[in-house]
């Protein structure tokens, strides 16, 4: 109790963490097409996947990604040492859903040693609308695999910590002269 009156509203740091995987083999979304040539994308072999660990900071729309080659409680808990790393100063409130590796052991034990200065806000079962990073990732593979298949693990890896470093997801108007938006999520939800 004590922990939660010393963190005063304006030094709060709200991040909002999810992850996503990537697949060599291509999204298939919507797409116009002539009637009767229907589209053909080439999917050929094993389907090939990383994982993309994220944390995106409302206030600034900076982003923190982090790829992985599985999605558990390991990787899940470097990307937490990343996090708390790439936000050294005051306290962070990070919004998360409540897949199982978020609460198993290595990721209690990690929310136990950084009670004081990180604190989980767990989202309700089944709404990944209210995890504001869900549409990052919605960006990410629109344009990074829609329609497009991946012969090169590493050229597709590359590709991804390329696009994320260049975008920056802003929910709330930019200040009056203030920077200009690399993709805007307003408009895209």
């Amino acid at each position: 109790m004590a922990a939660k009156k010393r963190w005063r509203p304006g030094e709060l740091r709200l991040v909002y963490l999810d992850e996503c995987e990537v697949h060599r083999h291509p999204r298939l979304a919507k797409v116009w097409q002539r009637r009767g040539c229907p589209l053909r994308v080439p999917a050929a072999g094993e389907d090939g996947k990383f994982a993309v660990f994220g944390a995106l900071d409302y206030a600034t729309g900076r982003l923190v990604c982090q790829t992985a080659e599985h999605k558990d409680g390991a990787a899940f808990v470097a990307f937490l040492d990343h996090l708390a790393a790439a936000f050294p100063d005051g306290p962070l409130v990070v919004v998360l859903d409540n897949v199982g590796y978020h609460k198993g052991r290595r990721a209690k034990d990690w929310w136990m040693a950084q009670q004081d200065r990180v604190r989980p806000l767990w989202l309700p079962a089944y709404a990944p609308e209210l995890n504001l990073i869900e549409r990052v990732w919605r960006h990410l593979k629109d344009k990074l695999s829609c329609h497009r298949w991946w012969a090169d693990l590493l050229a597709r890896e590359v590709a991804a910590a390329a696009l994320l470093s260049r975008t920056e997801a802003r929910f709330h108007q930019p200040d009056p002269g203030g920077i200009a938006l690399v993709q805007n999520f307003c408009q895209a939800a």
